[in-house]
C-alpha cells in the first residue's frame, strides 16, 4: 500500500480497546519497526488515547516498548478528547496531556525536553467531543496551536475536517462541531 500509493507519512490510530491490549502493543511496535526498516524516510506517527495528564499505564507502555525495541518514530500523539471526566478546560487538558507524553518520551528515549517535545504531538477534536461538556472552539484550537509552535511538537491534527463546520447538534464524531464558527 505504501509503495501503490506513494505514501510519504501514516498515521497509526490506536483505539483504546487495541492498546490496552498488550499483545496488541508489542505487534504494533513489531510491525512498525518491520514498516520503518523497509521504508527509509517513510515517516511514521502513533496516536493513542490519554488522560488530560498524559498516557495512561497503556500509552506508557507502548512508548516503552518503542523505545526498547529502538523504534524511531517521527511522533508519538495523543488524542486529548474523550476523557468522561467532567473535563471542560480542553486547552489546559490538552497541554497538560501532550507535557505528560513529552515527559514519558524523554525518560524512555533518554532525550532531552526540546527534544522530545519534537517527538510528540496531539490530535484534537474539533467543535463537540463525544462526551458532554467537552468543547473545543476555534479560538481554543488555535491557543492549542500556537502552545505546538512554541514547543516544536511534532504533530498537530484534528478529527475531523468534515466537522470542521457549524450545526445545531454536533458530538457525534462525524457530521459537524456542533459550534459557531466560520
Amino acid at each position: 500500500m505504501i509503495d501503490a500509493y506513494k505514501l510519504d507519512s501514516i498515521d497509526i490510530d490506536i483505539e483504546s480497546t487495541e492498546v490496552e491490549s498488550e499483545p496488541v502493543r508489542k505487534r504494533v511496535i513489531d510491525a512498525l519497526r518491520i514498516l520503518k526498516d523497509r521504508n527509509r524516510g517513510l515517516k511514521v506517527y502513533v496516536t493513542f488515547g490519554t488522560a488530560p495528564s498524559g498516557p495512561i499505564a497503556a500509552g506508557k507502555d507502548l512508548v516503552r516498548k518503542g523505545a526498547k525495541a529502538g523504534l524511531d518514530v517521527d511522533g508519538w500523539t495523543v488524542m486529548p478528547f474523550d476523557f468522561g471526566d467532567g473535563t471542560t478546560d480542553m486547552v489546559a487538558a490538552t497541554k497538560s496531556a501532550v507535557d505528560g507524553l513529552k515527559n514519558i518520551v524523554k525518560a524512555e528515549y533518554g532525550l532531552s525536553d526540546d527534544a522530545a517535545y519534537r517527538k510528540v504531538g496531539f490530535s484534537s477534536m474539533n467543535g463537540k467531543t463525544d462526551v458532554r461538556g467537552e468543547v473545543v472552539t476555534p479560538a481554543g484550537f488555535q491557543e492549542m496551536v500556537n502552545y505546538a509552535k512554541q514547543h516544536h511538537l511534532a504533530r498537530v491534527t484534528f478529527w475531523a475536517v468534515n466537522r470542521d463546520r457549524p450545526c445545531a447538534g454536533g458530538g457525534d464524531g462525524g457530521s459537524c462541531s456542533g459550534i459557531d464558527q466560520k
